[in-house]
């Protein structure tokens, strides 16, 4: 290329440029504003999770319909049965839905379809109304199974009063140890009924040797635990009595191994090579039960006596002087009279 004709083409091409920058396009995009998503805007947030939750259906609100004659209830309750054994769990539950919360209730119909519902995270909401709607109501023709069930399946969700409800209508069918048991326990994560749990875990233990079993160690130890909570002073030596009688039948002993071992020079206890061993965890549970035996022997001498602890509940339900309630009386007194004012008790100032 020659030097004229190159010269020509930079010559052109800087013009255009020139003439490119310096001319901006009437049409040239203005700038806009991007409007963010805020972390404070739940809509959208809102409206996903009504759609994932549409298939999650809601605890029927109350009973309605009235019952099916016995004999359909039956026969519902057998195809029901067959459906589950085929592993058809939803038409087993469409089954069991036609004599479910009806009037008057069928706690079987209840708990059937209530146990059927626990197990599914979406069906949670129903299966708790179904499974309380049975413990609520007590139904002749349902055994201590099904309630003891349907009380196991409470307890598990935390429905603990209604759990005792349950437990208590199997036990008035049927009496086992186990059952008791698993009653007094229910009853002891209540703070108001700890007491009572323990009494219940203590007539499960009589009632297990009783019928020819065993000792279980397990129990008196949950005895045990709940008595040493209840702050009075003959509960809190029973308590460590039954630790102790723990430590005795499991072989443990009152003491605990004693530490021996070479002796050096100058008198020092050398600690054998055994010392260096983990602890054994029967043995670390008969220290914890020693160490709490001395507590709750030194408690005990503050705590008050049962008498004392009774009149002290009795003394904090009373009202206080000067308060209104059950049996007391407001005092009404008349508002003192204003300076210069007559009235009664009040005199007249002279003119």
């Amino acid at each position: 290329m020659r030097a004229s004709s190159a010269t020509a083409l930079l010559i052109s091409a800087s013009a255009f440029l020139t003439f490119s920058v310096g001319c901006p396009s009437a049409e040239a995009p203005k700038p806009q504003r991007v409007d963010k998503a805020s972390p404070f805007a739940r809509g959208e947030l809102e409206k996903d999770r009504g759609e994932r939750s549409r298939g999650r259906p809601k605890a029927p609100k109350a009973r309605e319909g009235e019952q099916l004659p016995e004999a359909e209830i039956e026969a519902l309750l057998a195809k029901a049965a067959e459906q589950f054994a085929d592993e058809n769990v939803a038409q087993g539950r469409t089954t069991l839905g036609k004599c479910a919360n009806k009037i008057p209730a069928s706690v079987r119909c209840d708990g059937k379809l209530g146990l059927s519902m626990i197990t599914a995270r979406n069906r949670r909401a129903p299966a708790l109304y179904y499974l309380t709607e049975a413990a609520r109501h007590d139904d002749p023709k349902a055994d201590a199974a099904l309630y003891r069930d349907v009380g196991m399946a409470l307890r598990k969700h935390g429905r603990t009063a209604d759990a005792a409800l349950a437990l208590e209508k199997s036990l008035a069918r049927e009496e086992t140890a186990e059952a008791l048991f698993v009653l007094g326990q229910v009853y002891s994560l209540d703070a108001k009924r700890v007491g009572e749990g323990a009494d219940t875990i203590a007539k499960a233990r009589a009632k297990l040797t009783a019928d020819g079993g065993e000792e279980n160690l397990d129990w008196l130890y949950e005895e045990a635990v709940l008595r040493g909570q209840l702050g009075i002073r003959e509960e809190a030596l029973a308590a460590a009595a039954l630790m102790k009688s723990h430590l005795e039948k499991s072989g443990a002993g009152l003491e605990g191994p004693k530490a021996g071992g070479d002796t050096e020079s100058g008198g020092e206890a050398k600690a054998p090579a055994e010392a260096k061993k983990p602890v054994d965890p029967a043995e670390a549970k008969a220290q914890m039960l020693r160490a709490r035996i001395a507590e709750l022997e030194e408690a005990a001498k503050t705590y008050p006596t049962r008498e004392e602890y009774e009149k002290q509940q009795l003394e904090a339900a009373a009202p206080s002087p000067g308060e209104t309630g059950p049996g007391a009386e407001a005092e009404l007194e008349a508002p003192a009279p204003s300076p210069g004012e007559t009235g009664p008790g009040a005199e007249a100032k002279p003119e």
